[in-house]
């Protein structure tokens, strides 16, 4: 026979037979998440925002000032602006240090003779066991500091500028100008 022990025509058997092959297809990308779970907009860049007098009401703009398309024309990209956060909250992190044998204040004299005393041996008065020794296995001094291009960070704040601009939360104040100095003043021209 043509097909020979398995059987001839080369038909597929009925459980083999896909209704739909796109089954087999891998599944579509997931985008990249923005940075800490915040939802990035998808609207077109504005061209001009407008522009506020600091000591008015706030209710009607002075006049509209045109954005330049090279800083609020980019491509919102979620993985440039996750890391750019990243770089920022790498460099703020505050590293803890203890101290070790060698930074604890006090002598490096052996206390008392290694035998005859019937007290253990003891080698140094600020070892880790003793009171008002040593931190065993401290925390150290150590940066979680990372390098970032600054054309790649500078890009960074072009697609959050972007992001503001078309989520309608840029402002654009004419002069900022109060009279006493007081941060109060300014603090409540700035709150709604």
């Amino acid at each position: 026979p043509a097909g020979g022990a398995r059987g001839g025509g080369g038909e597929l058997p009925p459980n083999l037979v896909l209704d739909d092959p796109s089954v087999l297809l891998p599944p579509p990308r997931a985008p990249k998440l923005a940075p800490f779970g915040t939802k990035l907009p998808t609207n077109d860049a504005p061209t001009s925002v407008d522009v506020f007098a600091w000591d008015g009401d706030g209710s009607a703009p002075l006049r509209r000032a045109p954005l330049h398309p090279s800083v609020f024309g980019v491509a919102i990209r979620a993985d440039v602006l996750n890391e750019v956060v990243r770089w920022q909250r790498a460099k703020r992190r505050q590293p803890q240090r203890t101290k070790t044998i060698s930074d604890v204040a006090g002598s490096g004299k052996k206390p008392y003779r290694q035998k005859g005393t019937g007290a253990a041996r003891a080698g140094n008065k600020r070892a880790p066991q003793r009171h008002g020794g040593a931190k065993a296995h401290g925390r150290k001094l150590r940066s979680f500091e990372f390098s970032l291009n600054k054309k790649y960070r500078a890009m960074g704040l072009c697609i959050a500028l972007a992001c503001k601009a078309r989520e309608g939360n840029l402002y654009v104040v004419d002069d900022v100008s109060v009279p006493s100095g007081k941060t109060r003043e300014l603090v409540a021209g700035v709150s709604p």
